[in-house]
């Protein structure tokens, strides 16, 4: 028989001691864990006091060892088991386990050991039955908070409170037993070994859906990275068809005849022209971007622009206003030499993402001499018919049945026509009757 308790003490020993090593280690896998490092001390302290008590096999293992060392042993290892036990339940269960009942346990052991260390076996002896009440209360309160847990649907709460009964039960029956009160024999190896048990299920299977967790997340992660670096690679081309757009207008844009600039609605300066410019102006690149705004254009002309822009932008402010729209306006430019030249230009709003204004898009091409031409064809016309009109000799022109169409005969006032009277009159009419036979002729002549 005392073969068999021997190795039945040596198995929970070794069990015991193997489980707090085991969640020490862990904890040092996941050291933001603090639960398996408070369980694994929980565990070396519960096998501390098995080793003093009983056979008190660790005088065998340290010989030189007294007796009153060995009780303190004993005392310090059982008045530092239930803070350290509140510290891995407060870990697990931190909403149902009170911070300022842990810090009176903690408080409380930690008073009670120094009492032990420094006193002799004579005093702090009489300190067990007043630490013993603890447990009890700190046993009740346990209950209390771990069937709240299982309320409150708390992972591992049943397990653990399955676990926390039967060694309170194997607890109060030693106490009860140390006392004289009942005579069952020493069963809290028994009530350490299931809820130890109990407890690296429970731990096991934090673990286990730590892990479980990781794993989905990394799956997750794989995915969302493939997903990425199909993103990434869209990017890519997205950006390489870009700069191969880019550059492809940029070429056109610079060698093109008419000059295509961007204007600026925030800055109010001009933030790209095209090469065009020096041709059609005389300026360089540098020198158009250092002019202002006013100075690209003549006095007139400039105020002219202020206007058809501010008109555009509160057109744009209307309903139903249409965003691509476009407007060709004739303005006066400078050019490097001080003179003005026409220009047209074709112009556009360029939009943010809300659709909001943010600069103007522009083409001019140089129309100086269509300007100069329609100035010469006013300025001949104009000449032409002054001879016309105040000539010495009658001029008419006629259609082809001989109604006037235009004639300076009315100018005439000595001869009495008026422009009503000679409105849509034939020349028949006015042309004395001697020279009719004339004008049939030459009428049927040009026919």
């Amino acid at each position: 028989y005392r073969e068999r308790a021997l190795l039945l003490n040596f198995f929970l020993l070794g069990s015991i001691v193997i489980m707090g090593l085991f969640h020490i280690s862990l904890h040092w896998t996941r050291k933001n864990d603090t639960t398996s490092l408070y369980f694994g001390i929980f565990c070396l302290l519960i096998g501390i006091w098995y080793l003093a008590t009983g056979e008190h096999y660790i005088q065998q293992i340290l010989p030189a060892l007294t007796f009153e060392w060995l009780i303190r042993i004993i005392y310090i290892s059982f008045y530092l088991g239930p803070p350290m036990f509140m510290m891995y339940a407060q870990a697990l269960f931190p909403r149902e386990l009170s911070q300022k009942a842990l810090t009176i346990t903690q408080c409380v052991g930690v008073v009670f050991s120094l009492l032990v260390l420094v006193s002799p076996a004579r005093i702090f002896s009489y300190t067990m039955p007043a630490f013993q009440l603890l447990t009890l209360l700190l046993f009740l309160y346990g209950t209390w908070c771990f069937a709240l847990a299982i309320k409150r649907k708390r992972d591992g709460a049943l397990l653990f409170l399955l676990g926390f009964l039967v060694f309170m039960v194997a607890c109060i029956n030693d106490i009860l037993y140390a006392r004289r009160i009942i005579y069952t024999g020493h069963y809290v190896q028994f009530g350490v070994f299931g809820f130890l048990f109990s407890q690296t299920v429970v731990i096991s299977r934090r673990f286990s859906r730590a892990f479980t967790l990781i794993e989905n997340q990394s799956q997750e992660l794989s995915a969302v990275n493939v997903v990425h670096e199909e993103e990434l690679r869209r990017r890519r081309e997205i950006q390489t068809q870009l700069r191969e757009s880019e550059q492809k207008y940029r070429l056109m844009a610079e060698n093109a005849t008419d000059i295509i600039w961007i204007f600026n609605l925030g800055s109010m300066d001009f933030e790209y022209v095209s090469p065009s410019i020096e041709r059609i102006r005389g300026f360089s690149l540098d020198e158009a971007r250092e002019l202002s705004f006013e100075e690209h254009f003549s006095p007139e002309s400039y105020q002219r622009a202020l206007e058809i822009l501010e008109e555009e932008l509160a057109i744009d402010k209307q309903e139903g206003a249409d965003k691509n729209r476009s407007r060709t306006i004739e303005i006066q430019q400078t050019t490097k030499n001080g003179w003005y030249i026409w220009t047209e230009a074709t112009v556009s709003f360029i939009r943010d993402e809300s659709g909001k204004p943010t600069a103007v898009m522009g083409v001019s091409r140089d129309i100086e001499a269509r300007k100069k031409a329609e100035t010469g064809l006013v300025e001949s016309e104009r000449k032409y018919r002054n001879l016309f009109e105040k000539g010495s000799d009658l001029l008419c022109i006629h259609d082809l049945e001989g109604n006037l169409v235009e004639t300076n005969l009315h100018y005439k006032s000595e001869y009495g026509w008026t422009r009503e009277d000679l409105a849509n009159l034939n020349i028949r009419t006015v042309i004395p009757p001697k020279y009719r036979r004339k004008f049939e002729q030459y009428m049927a002549k040009i026919l």
